[in-house]
């Protein structure tokens, strides 16, 4: 015990000790004094949860703490009673600079365990790449909220919660094959100075890389523990320097620390098994960075607002704390009535819905239901409801997601005339999550509940609409129109009035006096408001006044506009007069260079191109969604070519009742683009999802949630296959191009059709279903729709309902679903998918007729294949699973997605969401929207980019990926509207449109032997899966916002995460093209590509089948991915069927690790091999292996002998079997190489080649090769610097994390 003492001491002594933050519950914890959902009670073991309520939570609003020294939470706990299934929890926080809770600023909590004994939770920032900013520029952070599960009931003893500095990582099966040099450990890995990590056995040379003092004490700087190590006695001036040598043995964790000058001076350590100089090798990762980012956005506001006019007087409140959590509260307002009103009229409206108002404890009637939008007040007349003295008004109501909040409005009219306004201010209390009992009443203190936040609501951002008022008025009139002429100046663009009024009392200079120039559905065009002295007043006898409104203004449209004058003052009731109609005249449209005569997507046999009037012509599309302010990339010479802008959605001002539009808006937004981008064309990106009335007016049309609830959005939330909401549809998309296409024929070049969550026709609430354990859609005409469509296509079935919501999941011990017992469970899958793309198909039908003799190009969101396996439940309640149906519908052109949040990190790779080879074989092209989030905004997420040079390797990065892959190029400035108006920026999409442009008009090849196949069609074989697991063997560096890179574990939904969505990165690092493409296209195409890598090919169907025999018969190689044909038509795994698919005897291995330990690397194509233990270490069932002595066995499951990477000769064709869900880089280039494809670079770095372009995005640094198949120029990209002549081998010396373009000429072509 001493000597463990002395240990202790000597080691805080020399490397310095975080002391942990521990909350002791055997002990009373008073600060933790936050409760819902449960009720507590403290114990000698701890404190005692008794769970009785969704969504139970304890909290602590007084802490403060500096997140820097700590960044794991350690929670003890023993679990008395719990739920059936599995659980699922969060720890929530919240800091100095954003003091309320975040929804999506939370730690994960496993499922609990309930096994009687103490269990450990440990949650380390490490493991959560997406908080780490957050939690560390977030201030001192003053709250935390621990929600132990959200299910109940439940009891769980709460012994303590802690704080720990970093832990120290635990790298697992460390060789000289985790990287080129071995293994880095950058200086913010060493925690507590001290880094762990598990070596094979072995020696290993251990490098210091920084630069130290002359008397530096090397002698003193490492200390090594549970190895023998040997140190170096000599050491030099440079970047680097050998410490020593560790011997491993390969059993305790080999314990590395580092004294504090060593910290001090090092960025990192390197252990590698490399025998000579790692300096040659050094990677040279940039760890830390000087950030560039951009102020803040001032709020900016577009809309027309007379900020005069009678209005709102409150504040949107939220209980202090919960401003952005899903889920509901409970406001209160108490307020006094010292006279009994005349009339009385309150006014309500909730981010996102209203679920009851109370008033005195009693629910108010109202007639239909509450409001559920944001836009849409509720209102109701309380004339005789309100009491004389105390009264309080209560509301219940529910927040989807990010910002909420009550807005409260209560005109009382009294009978002197005056109004009394009771508001919601400061003043207002309330609780989240689960009420006080009587709460609503009298019997509860409006002391005991809890505080709230009031901000500004609408038009204020982010809610910006201007609200419907309906203003009191006395019965009385006091004043009256006199008379209202043309003034001296008016011209009839530029009109202008002298307004006669009288009044009584007499009007004076301080009244306010308003002209609102509106259309003919009531819609604001232009406006004057403000005091009377404003208006060069004119006061005569008799208490008139004339004033002069005039300088308006007016859209300058392509057609006649009838408008309507509408005058008078605020605050005062007038008399009944006649409004002044006129017309404002049409104003001459100006033609672009090359008016549009006919756009078409063509495919001469090279790949798809768009085609202007029957040229080649690569389009740069600028989308802005909301004008906030200028793009950097307006005028003559802007790079961009296409305009886009935003039809609908959250301000919706076209839709504007049933089969009514007004395209006044539209008109104005195409003239604002006209006069900024006067040489592009127009695109519409439009909203096909009705504003909030639709629901109201079309209840039965609205999705569902199982459990009767709605998804709270902006838009109408349709249920996509009801006939009637898609007729609706049809007729607004219709009217809506007829429109553009009367007035702007020659500009309009694109209209891109959107719906669901986002624009990008995503199933209702997929995003956010799992934490709320709900599914979609019940409304009464899905059942009715999903009933029909299974008797269609399944007539042999009889079905009566919907599958419930514990159907939808598997009944098997797996996450696979059982082909009979959980077949309409996969039926709905099938259905809702094919729901939403049958209703895009049918509204791209309509807008293509609506064009008539001049075609433009149609498209959509969809198709997000990649993307959806690594996000909760969205490979069933995306929609996403029918992008067959999409891409071959005759009516569309192009199909689009943002660019993967998993990996657009800098130094990852970017990429695909959707099948883009397969968009592609069908003549349509694949788009990537870019919306990343760079330095030219303020601080944000999504891994944005800090500083112009980072700015710089992303976007570069991007636009090689499209260049090589002979798509369009679209940027979505999503933050700012400024994202990507650098200088530097428009400069370098000048030449990449250049480069865009010789593509297109060229017959370059995209050029790639690998297709990579996804069967959409087998995700519904899957039940919703929630469940992430991290990759130890899958890094990316992630900067904060002072600039500091941490390295980051990727983590992965349970299978399907590293299978397609993290897999994309390591195919993309392969060195060689990939196309990416659907099951169903594989027989056509089998000729076409070398190696077929199968990723989710689970089911036995007979597009399996098909697929499978044809690339047997054509292709050189087969890379199976975990399993194939194993869920069969009545039995899941079938083996039989897996057996037949892979021509290899297959077996079940016991459940276990995905991680493969490659024992054979005679294959001369494995000579490269660097990587030969990979694959994830979650325990995974069912588990695959080889049983076929006529296959080579080429590797084995790391905690047993069964073989889990084998090949076998078909043929002509080679069956590679890999049962891991993660392949490797350099395995991957293996088996392609082994089936003759060709590898332009061994680098493992992010690399897209095609159409004569080869783009690098270094992972590290160091002599980048490349190889080709023939004699090619190599031309810098931007510089046009001619690199190499003639040459079949280039290489050149880049850093780490920078992004390098080039053109391939010659043989590339």
């Amino acid at each position: 015990m001493k000597n463990s003492i002395l240990l202790f001491v000597l080691t805080s002594m020399l490397f310095g000790v975080v002391q942990a933050q521990v909350w002791d519950f055997t002990q009373k914890q008073p600060d933790w004094d936050i409760v819902s959902n449960m009720r507590v009670q403290q114990t000698e073991e701890g404190l005692l949860l008794d769970i009785f309520g969704f969504d139970s939570y304890i909290g602590n609003k007084k802490a403060d703490i500096d997140p820097k020294k700590y960044q794991c939470i350690r929670i003890t706990y023993k679990a008395l009673e719990l739920p059936e299934g599995t659980t699922k929890g969060e720890f929530f926080f919240a800091g100095n600079t954003k003091p309320n809770y975040v929804h999506s600023f939370y730690f994960h909590i496993p499922s609990l365990k309930k096994d009687g004994k103490w269990n450990v939770i440990t949650l380390n920032l490490a493991d959560e790449p997406r908080l780490q900013s957050a939690w560390v520029d977030n201030g001192n952070l003053d709250k935390f909220r621990l929600d132990m599960l959200n299910q109940f009931p439940a009891k769980i003893l709460l012994k303590s919660v802690e704080l720990l500095p970093p832990l120290p990582p635990m790298i697992v099966g460390i060789q000289d094959t985790t990287a080129p040099q071995g293994f880095f450990f950058p200086k913010d890995y060493f925690f507590d100075g001290e880094a762990k990590v598990r070596l094979n056995a072995g020696r290993y040379a251990l490098w210091f890389r920084g630069v130290a003092k002359d008397n530096f004490a090397w002698d003193e700087c490492i200390r090594v523990r549970n190895a023998p190590f040997t140190r170096n006695v000599k050491h030099v001036s440079s970047l680097w320097h050998c410490l020593g040598f560790v011997e491993a043995g390969g059993d305790s964790p080999v314990v590395l620390e580092i004294s504090s000058d060593g910290l001090e001076a090092m960025s990192g350590l390197v252990l590698t098994t490399f025998s000579g100089d790692v300096q040659d090798r050094d990677h040279r990762i940039p760890l830390e960075v000087v950030p560039d980012l951009k102020e803040p956005l001032k709020p900016v506001s577009t809309l027309l607002f007379d900020k005069h006019a009678p209005y709102w007087g409150g504040k949107m409140v939220a209980v202090r704390g919960c401003e952005e959590l899903e889920g509901t509260s409970f406001v209160r307002k108490d307020f006094v009535v010292e006279d009994l009103p005349s009339k009385a009229l309150l006014q309500v409206v909730a981010d996102d819905s209203i679920r009851q108002v109370w008033l005195n404890g009693n629910p108010l009637p109202i007639d239909g239901e509450w409001s559920t939008s944001w836009k849409e007040p509720s209102s109701v007349d309380v004339t005789k409801l309100l009491a004389k003295g105390d009264n309080i008004l209560a509301v219940e109501y529910n927040n989807g997601g990010s910002v909420g909040g009550v807005l409260l409005d209560l005109q009382m009219m009294l009978e002197d005339g005056r109004v009394q306004r009771v508001v919601s201010d400061e003043s207002c209390r309330g609780t989240y999550g689960t009420p006080v009992p009587g709460w609503q009443g009298g019997a509860v203190k409006l002391e005991s509940l809890k505080a709230v936040s009031a901000v500004p609501g609408p038009p204020a951002t982010p809610w910006t609409v201007v609200l419907p008022y309906i203003r009191l008025m006395p019965a009385s009139v006091d004043s009256r129109v006199v008379g209202i002429r043309p003034s001296a100046r008016s011209t009839p663009r530029n009109p202008s009035w002298d307004v006669t009024f009288q009044g009584e009392p007499r009007i004076v200079e301080g009244d306010i006096a308003f002209a609102h120039i509106v259309n003919e559905n009531g819609g604001l065009v232009a406006l004057k408001s403000g005091s009377v002295s404003g208006f060069s007043p004119s006061f005569g006898d008799g208490g008139q006044v004339t004033l002069t409104f005039g300088d308006f203004e007016l859209p300058p449209l392509g057609y006649d506009l009838s408008l309507k004058l509408i005058v008078g003052l605020h605050n005062r009731k007038f008399a009944a007069y006649d409004p002044v109609d006129f017309t404002l005249p049409r104003e001459t449209i100006s033609e672009p260079p090359v008016p549009l005569r006919s756009v078409r997507v063509e495919d001469a046999g090279n790949g798809p191109r768009v085609l202007v009037n029957d040229k080649a012509f690569y389009p740069i599309f600028l989308s802005i969604f909301y004008d906030r302010e200028e793009t950097g990339l307006e005028g003559a010479d802007s790079p961009v070519n296409v305009r886009e802008f935003l039809a609908g959605g959250a301000s919706n001002t076209w839709w504007i009742a049933p089969r009514k539009y007004d395209f006044t808006e539209i008109d104005n937004r195409i003239a604002k683009i006209i006069r900024e981008y006067p040489n592009a064309y127009v695109a519409a990106w439009i909203w096909l999802c009705p504003p909030p009335w639709y629901a109201k007016a079309y209840p039965d049309r609205i999705s569902r949630n199982n459990d009767g609830t709605r998804f709270d959005y902006y838009t109408a939330t349709v249920t996509f296959s009801d006939p009637d909401y898609r007729e609706d549809a049809k007729h607004a998309i219709d009217a809506f191009v007829k429109h553009c296409e009367s007035l702007y024929s020659s500009r309009m070049i694109a209209y891109n059709l959107c719906g669901g969550v986002s624009l990008e026709w995503q199933g209702w609430g997929c995003h956010g279903l799992h934490a709320k354990k709900a599914l979609a859609d019940y409304s009464p005409s899905a059942k009715r729709d999903f009933l029909d469509y299974v008797a269609k296509r399944y007539p042999e079935l009889k079905v009566s309902d919907l599958p419930s919501y514990e159907q939808r999941f598997s009944s098997t011990d797996t996450i696979f679903r059982d082909p009979v017992k959980d077949l309409v469970a996969r039926i709905h899958d099938e259905f809702y998918s094919q729901s939403i793309a049958d209703t895009i198909c049918l509204l791209a039908q309509s807008a293509k007729g609506a064009m008539a003799a001049n075609p433009k190009l149609v498209g959509c969101y969809y198709g997000y294949s990649f993307e959806y396996g690594n996000m909760s439940w969205c490979v069933n309640s995306s929609g996403h699973n029918a992008a067959a149906t999409v891409v071959r519908s005759p009516h569309v052109d192009f199909l689009l997605s943002p660019p993967s949040y998993a990996i657009r990190a800098i130094g990852n790779t970017g990429g695909e969401m959707k099948p883009f080879g397969t968009i592609h074989h069908n003549g349509k092209f694949s788009m990537i929207e870019d919306d990343t989030r760079t330095n030219n905004t303020k601080a944000t997420n999504y891994n944005q980019t800090i500083n112009p040079d980072q700015t710089r390797q992303v976007t570069r990065r991007n636009w090689g990926m499209a260049l090589a892959q002979k798509t369009p190029i679209c940027h979505l400035p999503i933050v700012q509207g400024s994202d990507f108006g650098s200088p530097e920026t428009r400069r370098d999409l000048a030449a990449v449109r250049q480069v865009g442009q010789e593509i297109f008009e060229s017959d370059r090849q995209r050029g790639a032997q690998i297709a990579v196949v996804v069967d959409e069609k087998a995700w519904k074989n899957l039940e919703p899966v929630s469940t992430f697991d991290v990759n130890p063997r899958r890094r990316h560096y992630l900067y904060s916002h002072s600039g500091v890179a941490t390295p980051s574990n990727q983590r992965g939904l349970r299978l399907t995460g590293n299978l397609t969505s993290l897999q994309r990165a390591e195919l993309i690092r392969c060195g060689a093209a990939t196309d990416w493409i659907l099951m169903e296209d594989v027989p056509k195409l089998a000729g076409k590509y070398k190696l077929f890598i199968f990723l989710n090919a689970f089911e036995d169907s007979p597009a399996a089948r098909l697929a499978f025999d044809a690339v047997k018969k054509n292709a050189n190689g087969i890379l199976v991915v975990y399993g194939a044909g194993f869920v069969g038509s009545d039995t899941v795994p079938d083996l039989a069927g897996m057996s037949r698919l892979l021509g290899m005897n297959v077996k079940l291995a016991q459940p276990g690790p995905l991680a493969i330990r490659i024992d054979d690397l005679s294959p001369q194509a494995f000579s490269r091999i660097n990587e030969t233990v990979f694959g994830t270490d979650a325990s995974m069932d069912p588990r695959f292996a080889i049983d076929d002595t006529g296959a080579k066995a080429l590797g084995r499951y790391v905690d047993c002998d069964e073989v889990a990477l084998a090949s076998k000769q078909l043929g002509m064709c080679k069956m590679t079997f890999c049962g891991s869900n993660a392949l490797t880089p350099d395995l991957i280039a293996a088996i392609a190489l082994d089936a003759g494809v060709h590898i332009y670079s061994y680098s493992n770095d992010p690399l897209f080649v095609g159409c004569g372009t080869l783009t690098i995005h270094t992972r590290t640094a160091g002599k980048k090769q490349f190889l080709f198949p023939e004699s090619t120029d190599v031309v810098d990209m931007f510089t046009k610097q001619v690199l190499a002549k003639g040459v079949t081998e280039f290489s050149i010396d880049i850093p780490a994390f920078e992004t390098r373009n080039f053109l391939l000429r010659q043989g590339a072509r």
